[in-house]
């Protein structure tokens, strides 16, 4: 945020979270399947001083998001 005043001087506080990602492949590399986890401990984003109270650029209010992918090659 630009400019000074109230927004400026507050802190927040730390935010971690932890990303899983496998991937394998079979009949001759033919199928490939992911499997991803965003956030795999579900936490929260900070509380920041903001009309959405989260900051949009570096944190995801959904919480944990799991994803599947299948690819299939035919040749």
């Amino acid at each position: 945020m630009q400019g000074s005043g109230y927004f400026m001087d507050q802190q927040i506080d730390d935010h971690l979270t932890y990303d899983f990602h496998i991937g394998w492949s079979a009949f001759e590399d033919k199928v490939e399947t992911t499997l991803s986890v965003i956030n795999l401990t579900d936490e929260e984003p900070p509380l920041v001083p903001h009309e959405l109270a989260y900051d949009a650029n570096t944190h995801n209010p959904v919480g944990r998001i799991v994803k599947l992918g299948i690819d299939y090659r035919l040749q």
